[in-house]
């Protein structure tokens, strides 16, 4: 029986070399976006990887903030599929703004998705693991959870407690046969670098000049750690930091 992962933000950037490398491996994948305006992408990238790699996979809009909406596209899933073999926690927002000078409503959306977002989708999918007596989760954190960067207080906090909870959870649910585990990306070239790359290139460039392989990583290279993930069986609680050397110094 072929096995099944949902993506969360799979359209774009990493999120969409995780969809990728999820199907060239053999999984069904449901391919979750947020906005209306993703639709298209998504239709598109889930008919490239059905004639790509013969899977099934589906675009599925939901709001993953929104607790009601992760729980219909977890029942949803396991209605079409029968299972959820694999969560990919990868949605997230940023604000590139100086702390003081957000509003209430900006960094407390960014906790909303970035980590609510998290725990929402484990919430949900979790008893269906649970059930089957298997399953994996793999949560994308980010080095700023470690790494202090301008203008990214409240994208630090969130991935902070994602370190945190990828943790606790692992320990709580290892039990129930559910591995889970994180990857810890470092600057990796995607559309939101490229925007910001054009906002404000010397901070951009300043930052690459301080990583050991002098450049930024890909989506491919965050899927290579995905796979491993799915396939070392005895690594649980981790976090795998993709991020060109930047911890070495």
């Amino acid at each position: 029986m072929t096995k099944t992962a949902i993506v969360t933000g799979g359209v774009r950037g990493i999120g969409k070399g995780l969809s990728t490398k999820l199907a060239e491996l053999g999984y069904n994948v449901v391919i979750n976006y947020t906005s209306e305006s993703s639709t298209p992408r998504a239709e598109q990238l889930a008919d490239e990887l059905k004639k790509a790699y013969g899977v099934d996979a589906i675009p599925y809009q939901a709001d993953v903030s929104d607790h009601a909406a992760c729980k219909k596209m977890a029942a949803d899933v396991v209605e079409k599929y029968g299972s959820i073999d694999v969560l990919v926690n990868n949605a997230g927002i940023t604000r590139n703004t100086p702390f003081v000078d957000m509003t209430p409503d900006q960094y407390r959306r960014v906790i909303e998705v970035n980590l609510i977002g998290y725990f929402n989708t484990c919430h949900v999918c979790l008893p269906h693991m649970f059930e089957q007596g298997e399953g994996q989760i793999v949560n994308i954190c980010s080095i700023s959870a470690q790494l202090p960067q301008i203008g990214l207080v409240d994208y630090a906090a969130s991935k902070g407690g994602i370190n945190a909870f990828t943790k606790s959870l692992a320990a709580e649910v290892i039990s129930k046969g559910v591995r889970v585990n994180q990857i810890s990306p470092g600057s990796i070239h995607t559309e939101m670098t490229e925007q910001t790359l054009r906002e404000y290139p010397e901070i951009v460039r300043n930052f690459e000049a301080t990583i050991p392989m002098k450049r930024s990583g890909t989506p491919e290279e965050i899927a290579w750690a995905l796979e491993y993930l799915l396939k070392a069986t005895y690594v649980v609680g981790e976090n795998v930091s993709v991020n060109g050397g930047s911890f070495m110094q």
